[in-house]
This record gives structure tokens, C-alpha cells and sequence, in this order.
């Protein structure tokens, strides 16, 4: 049998959590239920117990038997409960069996049943008796003190101890210049509790399996929105609220109450597809693959632990398919095309056509023309990020890829070997010179007339560039002590540097704006008519990237919310 996961529960415990047994009528009467609750089912209970309830809710049993017998005038929660945990310490065997925590119970008992609870944070309030008036400043007295649980925190830790040895409480009070109706400042208060307790161990072990369980029903209303948005928030990723189901018979008989786990996971992936989108717009196809994947992990965990929701089904489906489609942008930025289009080919993905139409799936021929624009596109994208490290290895690479292109297009077999043996780009460029005829429209392409732009001149237009980014590459100590660094800025100034000494080289936007363009779209057909309509130029979609970042972004915001 497998070992159980490791889970921390965290809860807010307030007035309802704590009934105690009327020895006169048999029966346990909750101290601090509010007798208002509209969701109250007593269909499960016999007419004698439905005439006992409706007793409770005229005349309160706590008050006319349980306040007397403590010798308590004035009810309070905070008195009641100081009074009852005096007794429990005198009379532990008689008061133990008198105390009910029926719902926390549940709680603990429902999450026992599917992990080992490693911990559990209770939250509880201690108030201030007299607090200043907002409008005077004079002190008042404070009606939340009647209220406070500070003292049912002492009852639950003497009571579990006996009834779950093994369970660590530990109490968080919440400070005293915090009223618990303070929105704003419980949830500063609880994300500091959370950053400190929970986000430091997943931070301090990225890998850690731990599930959090929340408990958000005791306590204020504020108490109850902050537990809950700063669970949702925290970084454990696997998370899950537990909510007790209300039962007028359990809580008379004293026994624990029926719970269910459920989740905020439809909130939560508003969250992750934000997130997502944020990634995708700096063409992250690797963050927001992780991001995803994880994702997907805590749905797959939901839905092993009962949570019953329909969409869950759906929604992991889709999120596979859209996994699918990012391993294929992915894959592409990586220049693992032939992955890419495996992905692409294999129809369990599923990959939807509108994807897979820029693909030429079928055409592994021209492998070498789909590295030649993906090259170019993402010298692009790195331009467009002000990555220029990235950038010029981008163009030192695409140099490369054009030599290699026309030679093994329209190089014999010796030339393509003479071509492998050469050391550099100028000695390649020359084995290039030789493979076209005088006077031919190829040798004009490669060349350049005085009407047409050959590709030769152009790249002796990127030289420089990819000298400098040698320079960079290799640490030329000659070099180094001017490089000043790769930035917009520095490579502007180098450029500026060069053109002044006279030299060859063009500026950097005129290699995305005019160079690689004039590359693509010459007549020796590096790349296909259709490619270069479709992504060669400034204004144009950003070849696959594109494809995939729009359609993923479309089904998460469409389908994912």
C-alpha cells in the first residue's frame, strides 16, 4: 500500500466550533451556533430531537442551563469558553466526554482519511477589551471581545490531545492592532503568515509534494475571504478547501461532521492563464510549458481526490491539447524541427490545422530553408526583447545557414566537400563564387548588379556584426578592452564607431529592415514564394510563433475561463 502524502491544514476556528452536552435533556447544544444559519436540514431528525431544536431556538439551553451551572450572569463566548476550560482542567474525565468539536472533527478526521497532516494552523482571535472611537478617540468598549476564541484554542488543544495524540496544533493569534473585520489588514496579515510558514518550505524545497488544506468556515467573514485568497495564492500546488456539511443530528449526538474537499480551481486558472499570457508575450514557450504542465499535474490531483466537477474532465483535456501545441513552438525555438513535426504528424495530439498549416509536414527536403526562417524569425523576436547577445548569434547563425543553403542546393558533391573543409565564412563564400556560371541569372542573384542587390553584399554587410559577436563568444582579449559590453546602446555606438572608420557594415535595424529581407526574398529560392509573402518583413506574423502563441492564448481565454 502506498504511504499517504504529507498535508498541512489551516483553519480559522470561531463560535460554532466548540458544543457542549445539557445533561438535562441528553443532548449536545452548540455554545456559539448562529440560530440564524439559512441552511439548516433537520429532515434527518426524529420529532423528539425536531422538539428539542425548536426548544434550543426559543430559550437557548446554554443559556438557562449550561451559563447557570458555571455561575455565569451575562453570556459571552470569550467568559463562556474561559469558564468551561477551567472546568475541563479541574474535571478532565467529566468534561472531556461533555465537549464536542464535532465540525473541526470532521474536518481532521476527512483529512486524515486521504493524507498524513503534518501540521495543523489554527487561527484564533484575542481582542482588545476597549479600543479608541474612530470619530473621538476616546476608548470604547469592544463588542468583538465578547466574541473571541482564544480561550476554545486552549479547549482544542487539551481535547485533540487526548482524542488524536499524534496532532500538532499550533495556534496563529491574530495580532491586536487587527480587528478581525479589517479586510485589508488580515489579508496582509495572513500572507505574512503564509510567506513565512508555508511559501518558505516550498521555496526551500521546490519539489516538495505537500498538499495544504484549508478549512475557511470558522472565524469573521474578512477571516474567512483572506484564509481563502491567500491559500489560492500561496505557492503549494496542490491545494484543497474542506467544507463541512451542516447536520442538525450530529451536532445533538456529538458526532463529528461529514465533510468534502472541494477547490477554487476555475478562479485559480484565471490566475495561470494571466500568467500564461504574460509568458507568451515575450515568446516564452518553455515558461509557459512549465507553467502549464504543473497545472495540469494539480488538476489531475483534484480530480484523484473526488472533486466532484465535471469541467475538470474537459478542462485537463484541453489543457493537454494546448501543451501539445507549446511543445511545438517549443520544440521550433530549440531548432528540434523534426520533433516539432513529429508532434504535428501524430494525430492522437490532435493538433488543429490552423497550427500545423505554415508546417511543411510532409516536405523534410526542405528542412534546411524552415532552419533558415526560423533563424531569421528569431532574430526578430530577440531584436524585438532587446536581447542583442541573443540577437547577433541569431545573425551570425543565419550567415551561416545562407552559405550552407545555396551550396547544397547547387553545389556537386566535391563542392559540397571542398565547402565542409573550409575554416570560415570568407573561405566558404568563395567555394560559393565558383558554382555559378559567367553572365547567369544565379551568379546576378549571388553577386548583385547594379539593379539588383546581390546576396554576397549583403552579408559582407553583416561581417563586422558577426566579428563582433566572435569577439564575444570566444573572449578576444585583444578586442575586449573596447567591446563595452552587448546593449542597444553599445552596439549602436560600435556601429557608429565602424561606419566613421569607413567600414562595411550596415546599422541594426537595417539588418531586419533591409539585409536578411534581401537575403530571403532572392531569386535562388532560399526559402519558398509563400514564406517569403507571408513572414519575411517587419509588419509580418513571426512565422509558427505566431501560430501557436495566438491559438493557445485564443483556447485559454475562450475555453480555459
Amino acid at each position: 500500500m502506498d504511504s499517504k502524502k504529507k498535508s498541512i491544514v489551516i483553519a480559522n476556528i470561531g463560535t460554532s466550533d466548540i458544543a457542549v452536552k445539557i445533561e438535562e435533556i441528553d443532548r449536545y447544544i452548540p455554545v456559539g451556533f448562529d440560530r440564524n444559519e439559512p441552511n439548516i436540514n433537520d429532515s434527518d431528525l426524529t420529532e423528539e430531537d425536531k422538539s428539542t431544536w425548536e426548544q434550543e431556538l426559543e430559550k437557548s439551553f446554554i443559556r438557562e442551563y449550561l451559563c447557570l451551572e458555571l455561575g455565569i450572569d451575562r453570556y459571552s463566548f470569550r467568559e463562556l469558553t474561559e469558564r468551561i476550560l477551567e472546568e475541563y482542567n479541574k474535571d478532565e474525565e467529566t468534561w472531556h466526554h461533555r465537549i464536542s468539536l464535532d465540525r473541526f472533527k470532521g474536518v481532521i478526521d476527512q483529512a486524515k482519511s486521504a493524507f498524513d497532516i503534518e501540521k495543523v494552523y489554527l487561527f484564533v482571535t484575542n481582542q482588545p477589551k476597549y479600543i479608541p472611537d474612530l470619530k473621538t478617540g476616546k476608548l470604547k468598549f469592544n463588542k468583538g471581545y465578547l466574541t473571541d476564541t482564544i480561550h476554545l484554542y486552549d479547549i482544542f488543544q487539551k481535547w485533540f490531545k487526548r482524542e488524536i495524540p499524534d496532532l500538532k496544533l499550533e495556534k496563529k493569534e491574530i495580532p491586536q492592532n487587527i480587528l478581525p473585520v479589517e479586510q485589508d489588514k488580515l489579508f496582509s496579515y495572513y500572507y505574512q503568515f503564509f510567506e513565512e510558514s508555508i511559501n518558505k518550505l516550498f521555496r526551500k524545497n521546490t519539489k516538495s509534494d505537500s498538499i495544504i488544506i484549508a478549512s475557511i468556515k470558522g472565524g469573521t467573514n474578512q477571516m474567512e475571504s483572506a484564509l481563502r485568497l491567500q491559500t489560492i495564492a500561496s505557492l503549494a500546488k496542490k491545494q484543497l478547501f474542506v467544507e463541512p456539511i451542516l447536520s442538525l443530528k450530529k451536532i445533538l449526538y456529538g458526532k463529528p461532521s461529514e465533510c468534502k474537499f472541494t477547490s477554487y480551481w476555475q478562479y485559480m486558472s484565471i490566475q495561470k492563464y494571466e500568467d500564461v499570457k504574460v509568458i507568451l508575450d515575450r515568446w516564452d514557450f518553455d515558461g509557459a510549458l512549465q507553467l502549464l504542465e504543473q497545472w495540469q499535474k494539480s488538476l489531475i490531483f483534484l480530480k484523484d481526490n473526488n472533486i466532484d466537477d465535471a469541467q475538470i474532465k474537459t478542462h485537463n483535456k484541453l489543457i493537454g491539447q494546448v501543451i501539445k501545441v507549446l511543445e511545438i513552438g517549443n520544440n521550433y525555438w530549440s531548432l528540434d524541427i523534426e520533433k516539432a513535426k513529429g508532434i504535428a504528424k501524430d494525430r492522437s495530439f490532435k493538433i488543429p490545422p490552423e497550427v500545423t498549416k505554415e508546417l511543411t509536414i510532409n516536405d523534410d527536403k526542405d528542412l534546411l530553408g524552415e532552419i533558415l526562417l526560423n533563424t531569421y524569425t528569431q532574430c526578430r523576436i530577440h531584436y524585438k526583447l532587446k536581447q542583442m547577445a541573443s540577437f547577433l548569434v541569431g545573425v551570425s547563425s543565419f550567415y551561416e545557414i545562407v552559405l550552407q543553403r545555396i551550396v547544397d542546393d547547387r553545389g556537386t558533391e566535391a563542392k559540397q566537400k571542398e565547402f565542409q573543409k573550409k575554416k570560415n565564412r570568407y573561405e566558404k563564400r568563395d567555394v560559393i563564387d565558383s558554382l555559378f556560371t559567367k553572365n547567369s541569372k544565379e551568379k546576378e542573384s549571388w553577386q548583385g548588379t547594379k539593379n539588383i542587390r546581390g546576396i554576397r553584399p549583403s552579408l559582407n554587410q553583416l561581417n563586422l556584426w558577426c566579428k563582433r559577436r566572435n569577439q564575444f563568444i570566444h573572449y578576444d582579449d585583444t578586442a575586449s578592452k573596447n567591446l563595452g559590453g552587448i546593449s542597444e546602446e553599445s552596439l549602436q555606438k560600435f556601429y557608429e564607431d565602424e561606419k566613421n572608420k569607413g567600414n562595411n557594415i550596415c546599422s541594426l535595424k537595417e539588418i531586419l529592415d533591409e539585409v536578411m529581407p534581401q537575403i530571403l526574398k532572392s531569386d535562388l529560392g532560399l526559402i519558398s514564394l509563400e514564406q517569403k509573402s507571408k513572414f519575411v518583413g517587419e509588419d509580418k506574423p513571426y512565422y509558427i510563433y505566431s501560430e501557436v502563441r495566438n491559438w493557445v492564448v485564443k483556447q485559454l481565454t475562450e475555453k480555459g475561463f
